[in-house]
This record gives structure tokens, sequence and C-alpha cells, in this order.
């Protein structure tokens, strides 16, 4: 019977378009939500902000969100992004992050970070004079820094990449 319904429908819907429009009309629908997937660095407030397929996650600590892949492998991440790895030993974690190769690549309020520094490393081969775009750290009017990540650099120090 679900059969006779779905035809019925097919039906009315030729008798206003003709058939070669319909297939046309379904198959650029279809192609257009396969495009739906946002890029890592991208803002995002939840995690199907950033992949309808669960792949991605949206990173909320981020200032507007951030897209990206946790648990990266070098060379794993889309195109247009690296895998790197913050912190050291027991503290590492990687993550895909938008690669750049100055400021302009990134998105408001983020900067390209140089592809090694005191807290990170660009893990994929051949990338080694890539950065990536990470939030900037905001100095307050005292002049100190951001205390999140101030903290989280001091924990680093000494530990080395």
């Amino acid at each position: 019977m679900m059969k006779n319904k779905s035809v019925s429908v097919l039906c009315k819907i030729t008798e206003y378009f003709p058939l070669p429009a319909v297939i046309f009309m379904l198959i650029s629908w279809s192609g257009s939500f396969a495009g739906c997937q946002a890029k890592i660095g991208d803002s995002c407030s939840k995690n199907v902000d950033c992949s309808p397929d669960g792949d991605r996650i949206c990173d909320t600590t981020q200032p507007g969100g951030y897209c990206t892949v946790p648990d990266c492998q070098p060379g794993s991440c889309p195109d247009n992004a690296v895998c790197v790895r913050f912190w050291s030993g027991a503290h590492s974690r990687n993550y895909c992050m938008k690669d750049c190769n100055g400021d302009g690549d990134c998105r408001g309020g983020y900067y390209c970070a140089p592809h090694t520094n005191e807290i990170a490393q660009v893990l994929d081969e051949g990338r080694e004079d890539t950065g990536y775009c990470i939030q900037r750290v905001e100095e307050r009017e005292d002049g100190s820094e951001d205390e999140e990540l101030s903290d989280e650099v001091e924990e680093a120090d000494g530990e080395g990449i």
C-alpha cells in the first residue's frame, strides 16, 4: 500500500512538472545536503553545526565555537586543516585546526599561530611551515593575559612539546 501512495504522489507532481524536471530537482536537492558540513575552524554553537554525521565537534570553549576533530592523527584531518598536538606527555591532546599562512586566513578574533610554539605543534609531515588558527590571548587593562589560557601555558611550561 505504501508503494501505491509513493507512486500516487509522484504522479501528482508530474501533472505539474515534467518527469525529467522532477528527477533533476530531486538530484539537485540531495546534492545540496552534502555541502552542509562546516569546515574546520568555522564558528558553531553545537556539534550538529559542524557535521550532521557526528564526525566533527563544536569546541564551545573557544570564542564563537570552533569546529574541530578531536584525537586526530598526522595526515588525518580534512582539507584546509592540520593535526595539532597541544601540551605534551599525559596531558597532550590532538585536534584538527584550520591551517593558515597568515592572520588573514583566520576568522575574526583568531590569529595564525606558528607551527611550533610553547603550547602546540603541527604534526602533519610536509606541513612544517603551516600555522593554525587559534583564539587570540586577550590582554587585560592591567597588562595581564587572559587567565584561563595563561594558566594552561604555565602548566605546560617545562614539559616541552
